[in-house]
This record gives C-alpha cells, sequence and structure tokens, in this order.
C-alpha cells in the first residue's frame, strides 16, 4: 500500500478483536471479486465482504496505520503504526491476535509512493522501507523470533518481490535496483525484466469519491481512503471433491449440536453420520470405516455407519481429563482416555473396560503429575503410543497393552507423533513453545535421546507414509509466526534424504492442515484443512473447509453447515 503521514498516540493494543461496522445496503456494485481492504483518513484498516459491503474494522482501536500489506492468504496482516513506537506487527485478522515484528524500523520514507511494504511469495519474508533502507525479516528465524537485516541504500519509493529469494526497489527517478540472497548477504543482482505485480482480481484506482472500479462504479462508503488492497479470490465452492480416502470432521447441526460428518472420496457431497442428541465429543473411525466410535455424554458407544445403530461400551469421566480414542488394527479393540486414565475395551463389547494406565493428578507433587491421551497403537498391537501431559508442557511415551508399563520418550516432544515401525516413534511441531519446530526420532531401545531429522526451520505439520514406503512431510513456511505456505517433502526412510515431493511446488494455506496421499503410489499430494478460522472457548478451531490440490495448484471451499473441526481422514484415523 502507499506511505500516509502519520500522527502520534500513545495506546497499543495487538490482540483487540476486530469489530463489525453497521451493515451496507446491497448496492449494485457487490458483488466483488475478492475482499476489499481500505485505509481510511483516520488511518483505521476496514475490510469489505465482497458479497454483502458490511465493512468490519481491522486494525485495533488506538493503532493508527502508517502501512499495511495483507498476506498471500488473505488471513494475516501485516502493518506499521506510530504508537508507541513507531513498530511493525503482524496480525491475524481473524482472531485480532498478533506479535510486533520490529520495535526499531521506524516508519516509511516521507515522500514514498509506494507499496512500502511487502510479504514474499512463499511468506517467509516481509520487506519494508524505511528512510536508511530497506528492512528485510525473515519469519523463520530462530527461537521464535524474527530475524532481521537493513539493507541500506535509499531514498527508495517502492519495494515489491521478484521471487522468493529476490526483491526489487525502485527510486524516485524510476531506476530500478534489486537483491537477491546469496552466501548468507543479500547481494544487489540485475533482473533480466522489470518484475510485474500479482495481478489483482479487478482493476481499480483511487478517486476523491472512493476506491473506483473499471467500469466507473465507486465502491460504497470508500469516500476519504487513503490507500487500498484486494485480498485473495476466495476459493471456488463445491459440493463435494475427490479425495484419497473419505474425510470425516465435526459439525454443528441445525440444533448447535456438534454432529460427525463424512466427505465421501468419491466426490459427492458431504453428509451426517451420525444424528445424537447431544454434542459428539470425540470420535474415532474404524479401519473399514463400517463402525465409528463416539463418545457423547459421557457415553462411549460404537455406532454401525450403515443404519446409526449403537451399542454403548463404557462410561467415560471427562472432568479434568482430555477425552480420546483409537482403534487397533484389525478393529477388534479401542483404546480411550478419560479423567482417570487410558483404558482399553473390546469393540464388540464382549468384556469390561481394562484401565491400563493410571492418571496421576498429584497437585503435593507436581513433578509427578502425568495424564494419558491420544492413544496410537503400534504396527504389531502391542503397545500404545500416547501423549504425556505434565505439569508444564508435554511428552510421548510407550505404554505396553499386556503389563501397562509406561517407557517416557523423555526428549521427544510435539504437537504430533506416530510410529515409524514397532521400535520407533517419531514427533514433529511447526512451533515454538514447550517444543521446537521440526522433525524427530526415538529408538525405544534409547528412550531418553531423540534424534533431529528436520531442524527448526522446517515447521512440520504432517507427516505420513505412501504404499511404496516413501515418506512424506508437509511442512510450512514460518515457525507460527504469520500464515503458512505448505508443501511436501519426500525421502525414502524417515530419517531421509528429504527432497521436495514432485507435484509441491506450488503449495498451499491452511490452518490445521491433514495430508493426504492420492493414487496408486500415494504421490498425488492432497491437503485438507481450514481457513477462516476462529478458535471456540474450549481453544477448539472451528473454520470453513478446503481442499487443496498441491499438484494441480487449486484449493476449493466444501459446503458444510457451518464451522467444521477435528478433521481425520477415514484410511488412518488421523
Amino acid at each position: 500500500m502507499y506511505r500516509l503521514r502519520p500522527f502520534l498516540i500513545s495506546l497499543i493494543l495487538i490482540a483487540l478483536l476486530a469489530a463489525p461496522l453497521p451493515a451496507r445496503a446491497q448496492e449494485p456494485v457487490f458483488p466483488l471479486p475478492a475482499p476489499l481492504y481500505i485505509l481510511t483518513s483516520e488511518q483505521q484498516l476496514i475490510a469489505i465482504n465482497p458479497v454483502t459491503g458490511e465493512q468490519t474494522t481491522v486494525s485495533p482501536v488506538g493503532q493508527p496505520v502508517a502501512d499495511f500489506a495483507i498476506s498471500p492468504d488473505g488471513a494475516w496482516y501485516v502493518y506499521r503504526t506510530p504508537a508507541n513506537g513507531p513498530l511493525t506487527i503482524v496480525s491475524d485478522r481473524m482472531s485480532g491476535s498478533g506479535y510486533v515484528l520490529d520495535f526499531e524500523a521506524g516508519l516509511p520514507p516521507e515522500g514514498a509512493t509506494g507499496p512500502t511494504i511487502a510479504w514474499a511469495e512463499d511468506v517467509a519474508m516481509i520487506a519494508y522501507l524505511v528512510p536508511e533502507g530497506v528492512r528485510i525479516a525473515r519469519l523463520s528465524g530462530s527461537d521464535s523470533m524474527a530475524d532481521i537485516q537493513t539493507v541500506p541504500g535509499g531514498p527508495w519509493d517502492s519495494v515489491t518481490w521478484a521471487g522468493p529469494d529476490t526483491w526489487a526497489v525502485t527510486g524516485s527517478s524510476g531506476g530500478l535496483r534489486a537483491f537477491k540472497w546469496e552466501n548468507e548477504r543479500w547481494t544487489s543482482v540485475q533482473l533480466a525484466a522489470t518484475p510485474s505485480a500479482v495481478p489483482a482480481p479487478a482493476e481499480a484506482t483511487l478517486t476523491p469519491d472512493g476506491v473506483r472500479l473499471s467500469d466507473g462504479q465507486v465502491v460504497p462508503s470508500t469516500a476519504g481512503t487513503i490507500a487500498f488492497a484486494w485480498g485473495p479470490v476466495p476459493p471456488p465452492t463445491v459440493a463435494g471433491t475427490p479425495l484419497p480416502d473419505s474425510l470425516y470432521f465435526l459439525v454443528q447441526d441445525e440444533n448447535d449440536i456438534d454432529q460427525v460428518w463424512q466427505l465421501p472420496a468419491d466426490g459427492s457431497a458431504a453428509h451426517p453420520v451420525t444424528a445424537s442428541g447431544t454434542a459428539v465429543a470425540a470420535y474415532a473411525v474404524a479401519p473399514g470405516q463400517d463402525r465409528m466410535a463416539i463418545i457423547v455424554g459421557g457415553t462411549l458407544s460404537v455406532v454401525m455407519v450403515s443404519d446409526g445403530s449403537t451399542s454403548d461400551l463404557a462410561q467415560i469421566q471427562t472432568d479434568n481429563g482430555r477425552i480420546s480414542l483409537a482403534w487397533n488394527a484389525d478393529g477388534a479393540q479401542i483404546a480411550f482416555s478419560d479423567a482417570r486414565g487410558m483404558w482399553l475395551v473390546p469393540a464388540d463389547g464382549s468384556a469390561a473396560p481394562r484401565l491400563l494406565i493410571q492418571n496421576n493428578f498429584n497437585e503435593q507433587n507436581i513433578q509427578a503429575i502425568h495424564v494419558y491421551f491420544d492413544p496410537r497403537w503400534s504396527p504389531e498391537g502391542t503397545r500404545l503410543l500416547v501423549t504425556v501431559g505434565l505439569y508444564e508442557g508435554s511428552i510421548f511415551g510407550v505404554v505396553d497393552i499386556d503389563s501397562g508399563t509406561l517407557t517416557e520418550l523423555s526428549q521427544l516432544t510435539g504437537t504430533g507423533a506416530r510410529w515409524v515401525d514397532e521400535n520407533r516413534v517419531a514427533a514433529w511441531t511447526a512451533s515454538f513453545g514447550y517444543q521446537t519446530p521440526g522433525l524427530y526420532l526415538a529408538d525405544l531401545s534409547a528412550p531418553t535421546v531423540a534424534q533431529t531429522i528436520l531442524g527448526m526451520q522446517y515447521p512440520v505439520f504432517d507427516v505420513r507414509q505412501n504404499p511404496a514406503g516413501q515418506w512424506q512431510i508437509l511442512y510450512g513456511s514460518a515457525p507460527g509466526l504469520g500464515p503458512q505456505l505448505l508443501r511436501v517433502l519426500a525421502a525414502p526412510t524417515i530419517t531421509g534424504p528429504y527432497d521436495p515431493a514432485f507435484g509441491s511446488a506450488t503449495g498451499a494455506y491452511a490452518d490445521q492442515p491433514l495430508l493426504g496421499l492420492a493414487g496408486q503410489m500415494g504421490t498425488q499430494l492432497v491437503v485438507a484443512g481450514l481457513r477462516d478460522t476462529r478458535y471456540d472457548d474450549q481453544g477448539r478451531a472451528r473454520g470453513t473447509l478446503i481442499v487443496a490440490d498441491l499438484g494441480l495448484g487449486t484449493t476449493v471451499q466444501v459446503e458444510t453447515p457451518g464451522p467444521v473441526w477435528s478433521l481425520a481422514w477415514g484410511g488412518t484415523g488421523s
């Protein structure tokens, strides 16, 4: 966007939720091809709904916006404000939460015509003009902090990206300079051609009357706009789409009750699987997808997918514990967790549940607190990989099915984990916290050791093995510091070597993503996940269901009754 003169105020509120303004009446100019963002004369950033024209304030109260840029996925934005700074801030558009990217950048240079701030194509970096040159913030920095460098020069008028690792600036005389990341530094290079801007969803110009479209119409209520920018074009909405496997999720019905739904692999429309009078709190799909284990109102039941008939297996204690469940490979047993611990029960109800390992909530000895959840059966069905919640953070552990003996993998942490074989476990995470982004491996013969397979420059979201035995790693562009361009690495073994997977170069954007492997050899890469994500009062991410084909470079939005959560592939339950 373009430079404007800031004014000073003092209050910074990084995590203030956006507030809707009164809805605008339907105008002939709508629908627009994409969301439109305007910067008002009061230096507020406002989003205009492309269908209804409703205007929503995006920027926090008390933070006048000097310049801004919308991320390529439309879910994040970066802006500079003179408030308590000046500061450069990256913010989630939906939740309003964000963080200060740069405390020392200063504001755009006086007289710069812009754009003065821009996201890299892979959203891993942000470039912004400062009086002394250009600042480059690399979001995939270390220890959850961005690495920021200043390239001196100027004065420059605008900055744009000419590739994932190349940016260009122009001066007031129109001269062009480009810089490329080479040999651990930004090096001046010659470009074969002037970098072209990403095509806008529609041609528009800024006039005193507001944002004027190419047909001469002015977008209502945009008079006095200082600057504007288009968001990305929303993906097309479909009833169904071909998938590598059926996809399951939770969504509220017309009575606001969470039900399990299925999006069939054959491309037909999504449909409900359960019709419970009480919300489904957790579920797991049997290996043959003919049955489903669900937890509803404190009862664990098995549902026959064909006719909806149910049989109750166990009573669940949900207070002060995390409920979860998993089928073994032959569909004969179910492991589940509740407030008491980890349990096993025959899927046919032929025996009572057996407590495998008990939770420890000893508040007199907080170091001894252990809570077990998220069971994952070993390939031979003799062990359970579990998450072990501690007083602070968590680790992974392995529980023997016969004896209930726990082996702690004390150095293995992450947000996801799976068995590699009967004796090895891989774990991963995409953000900093009690863990470090990357992919890690532990062997039960040395449970206190964790081998680093992919370091923290690889925020890992999912790990799969295709039918040919090749490992596929879904990773993002930055460890929890903004939008994530999702791509895939592939290797013949879990330990590597890893190279970019064929057909994943275009990448995709999604929250809570799951990697799906289509085709006979599992080489077609599909990502299912969420967009427009919000967190409910229990911290669960709910959003619009999207499916992206990484090979084709296409993304679609799937019709559902409302925001969905708890996605799982049918064949693997993950």
